[in-house]
């Protein structure tokens, strides 16, 4: 096991209490950028991608729907609709997907359309 991969599963046991990774590995070294693709907390109210951190605990629907899309994404579908989205988060059958990520840099970056009305996180599967 290298130094890299060491980090990696430290990090895990090391978190903040907002539930973020304490042991960030892009701040180590610029190789371990891509190691680090996507982090969240617990509530998926702020998250890593690529490296930036984003806070989300403004936005209502935003953090709901990214858990509903990497549990998705954890359970190898190919992505989810938005009447799928809405129902498994439970959120109200108006609003547009573009709208609940407004301002936040996310939208077509860590969110992107993969199909007619068909949605996934922009992050490599798991091996």
């Amino acid at each position: 096991m290298n130094v890299h991969d060491a980090l990696r599963l430290a990090s895990v046991h090391f978190v903040k209490p907002d539930g973020m990774p304490a042991i960030r590995l892009s701040a180590i070294t610029p190789e371990a950028e891509s190691l680090e693709v996507f982090s969240h907390s617990p509530n998926y109210q702020k998250i890593v991608f690529r490296g930036k951190d984003f806070d989300l605990t403004n936005l209502s629907y935003a953090p709901l729907v990214l858990k509903e899309l990497h549990e998705s994404h954890n359970s190898g579908e190919l992505g989810l609709t938005t009447s799928q989205i809405r129902k498994r988060a439970k959120l109200p059958n108006n609003g547009k997907m573009y709208d609940w990520f407004r301002g936040t840099g996310l939208w077509k970056h860590l969110v992107i359309n993969v199909g007619k009305d068909l949605y996934r996180l922009d992050i490599p599967t798991k091996s």
